[in-house]
């Protein structure tokens, strides 16, 4: 996904990571996110929506943590996964076949829960407006030069292929693990014990570390962190699912003996 964002919307999730890396968090969450978009921005878009005044309030908000000496590489926290999906879907929404940091408002805005959502809407900012207001600005004509021939359903379908590759990578050692279970001994049984302790493995984690790794790699060669960060991905998505693994193929060989 991130190679349809544009320069201020890649700015935007650097800030965020350098706000929460700045504040002690152990993920970007929306909060920081929204701050890394307020940094981005044109001053004369912030302007037109009263955004000027918002930094402030949104600090106060944000707990009070030690600054760490140096800026880390964060992961994304699960309300920020979703604001980037939904920021896609405003992207198609308008016409624009790139994800500006117009758009990444507006998925901040889809999150009702988050603490950025929060501030907000208490500047009277809700989605239809802002979707208005971006509407009477031209975002709806963001790329219709470069992109002349280029329709709604084109895009919109390019926008899922890049959702379906996404999910089929970061699933692939979850259906690994399943095919090697497939041809493991291990009786049904077991196989749904198994997958009973892991699952609540997984659910201890995510609400203890808050569901994501945060990791430094400041004094890392970048092609060697970057190894690490697709080894960390992949360890990931195998403890928080490699359940669903074992319990499909326990119950599997308990129906069919």
């Amino acid at each position: 996904m991130f190679e349809r964002f544009t320069e201020d919307a890649r700015r935007a999730v650097f800030y965020g990571n350098e706000e929460a890396s700045r504040s002690g968090a152990s993920c970007i969450e929306a909060e920081h996110l929204l701050l890394g978009i307020l940094r981005s921005c044109q001053p004369e878009f912030l302007a037109s929506l009263h955004l000027t005044q918002i930094e402030s309030m949104l600090r106060s908000r944000l707990p009070s943590q030690p600054r760490p000496t140096a800026t880390r590489n964060l992961a994304l926290s699960n309300q920020n996964k979703r604001i980037l999906a939904y920021a896609a879907e405003e992207a198609v929404r308008l016409n624009s076949s790139e994800i500006d940091s117009r758009h990444l408002l507006l998925g901040v805005l889809r999150e009702p829960s988050s603490v950025a959502a929060t501030v907000l809407h208490s500047q009277d900012l809700n989605l239809s407006k802002v979707r208005e207001l971006l509407g009477n600005l031209g975002a709806s004509r963001v790329d219709d030069r470069a992109l002349p021939h280029r329709s709604r359903s084109r895009v919109q379908k390019r926008v899922w292929l890049i959702y379906l590759r996404g999910v089929v990578v970061q699933f692939a050692p979850v259906i690994l693990l399943g095919l090697l279970l497939a041809k493991s001994p291990i009786a049904g049984q077991h196989l749904l014990l198994i997958g009973g302790i892991w699952l609540a493995l997984a659910l201890i984690w995510m609400v203890k570390a808050k569901g994501s790794f945060a990791w430094s790699y400041d004094k890392l060669n970048r092609s060697f962190a970057l190894v690490i960060s697709y080894l960390m991905l992949s360890l990931y998505q195998v403890f928080v699912f490699g359940w669903i693994a074992a319990f499909g193929v326990g119950i599997y060989r308990v129906i069919r003996p």
